[in-house]
């Protein structure tokens, strides 16, 4: 049982990266990002990061933010959905500066998904994945 918590303990670090990287998630979004995690465990690992004065909890909007004053964007927190379509699959994923809201990577692609809402970039390919329109695929960007 010990090594269990242990285990689960593990992923306090994880859970500040994440938040320190996209600043504002939804409850919701990091119970998918921590499926191994049962929901109370989760909620007990932010509750005692909250009171470390490690991250804010806000139970009546469902969120959980990086620090008191940070400003959940709306562009983050759709894109973060998309990231977690591919969850299995990523090897690297990152908040991105403007019109790129995120990007991730898996083993034989990269992906921008751009701040406005609808569109899911393979970056670096010539086509789109044959699954891309069910992501509202519009265009392809370059990577740069």
């Amino acid at each position: 049982m010990q090594h269990r918590n242990q285990q689960q303990e593990s992923h306090l670090p994880e859970i500040i990266r994440l938040l320190s990287t996209y600043h504002a998630l939804s409850r919701m979004q990091l119970e998918a990002f921590y499926p191994e995690l049962p929901q109370q465990k989760l909620l007990l690992l932010l509750k005692k990061l909250e009171k470390t004065g490690r991250l804010t909890l806000v139970p009546e909007r469902n969120l959980v933010l990086h620090t008191g004053d940070s400003v959940p964007n709306p562009s983050t927190l759709a894109a973060f959905w998309v990231l977690l379509d591919f969850r299995e699959d990523i090897t690297y994923h990152t908040a991105s500066d403007f019109p790129v809201t995120l990007t991730f990577y898996t083993q034989s692609d990269a992906y921008d998904i751009p701040g406005q809402e609808g569109a899911i970039v393979p970056a670096g390919n010539l086509e789109p994945p044959e699954d891309a329109l069910q992501y509202g695929v519009t265009s392809l960007l370059p990577f740069p």
